[in-house]
């Protein structure tokens, strides 16, 4: 029952159906538009590539000022780290030194006390030196 109702539909709207405008003008129509926007993104597209190239070339040359920024930043901060330890270092050097300074005084200080006892008075006098009281460079003998 509903094909033959289907099929009386569509006879009645073959029957009726007129068209109100002319078909092949609105082809033509169409084909045109679609002409129009076909030639407008054919424009598009490389525009866009250039676009995109120069938006590459940008980011780019900020990943390079930034990997030249890191570089300097690094360097600048491996410095002050770097004069910060020898600032220690010196620190604890001067303070070894002292020490050493400080045994050694009072090594001289013993010796010249057992010498003023000893023959000849105070250290020296008996025409003997003691190790302690040589300056380094009378250490260093050229042997040839």
């Amino acid at each position: 029952m509903q094909t033959t109702r289907k099929a009386k539909m569509s006879k009645v709207a073959e029957l009726n159906w007129k068209p109100d405008c002319n078909v092949p003008s609105l082809v033509n129509d169409i084909k045109t538009q679609l002409k129009d926007i076909n030639h407008k993104l054919a424009n598009v597209a490389p525009t866009v590539d250039r676009s995109i190239e120069k938006i590459n070339t940008n980011i780019k040359q900020l990943l390079e000022k930034d990997a030249t920024r890191m570089t300097e930043t690094m360097k600048d901060l491996l410095s002050g780290i770097k004069d910060e330890i020898v600032k220690e270092l010196l620190k604890h050097i001067e303070v070894l030194e002292s020490r050493i300074f400080e045994r050694k005084t009072v090594k001289n200080d013993q010796f010249q006390g057992s010498s003023a006892n000893s023959v000849g008075g105070a250290g020296g006098q008996d025409g003997r030196t003691h190790i302690t009281t040589i300056s380094p460079l009378c250490l260093q003998k050229t042997w040839g």
